[in-house]
């Protein structure tokens, strides 16, 4: 059998989607553990409870990596997190 055709990386902005579209939801493994076995549903953070998410995520990842290579970390991750919540490119 043929492997499955591959997905072309980029979008015709040129933005990335991310491909699996999991990243920038970091509650969605809970979620699929919700949907196949019952197990507690996440609370999926919305409006200013994601702003403060984010906002968190980003100071952490400040904390950890330092200020040179957090800031390129965390700009991948804030690209996720728009990606993921229907942000346009030319926002990004």
């Amino acid at each position: 059998m043929p492997p499955a055709p591959v997905r072309p990386w980029r979008r015709r902005g040129g933005c990335g989607d991310g491909r699996s579209r999991r990243p920038g939801r970091p509650w969605i493994l809970a979620q699929i553990a919700h949907d196949l076995w019952g197990t507690p549903a996440p609370d999926v953070p919305q409006g200013a409870a994601l702003a403060d998410l984010v906002a968190e995520h980003y100071e952490d990842i400040l904390d950890f990596y330092g200020t040179d290579l957090g800031l390129r970390v965390a700009r991948k991750h804030l690209g996720w997190y728009a990606d993921a919540n229907g942000a346009r490119c030319a926002t990004r």
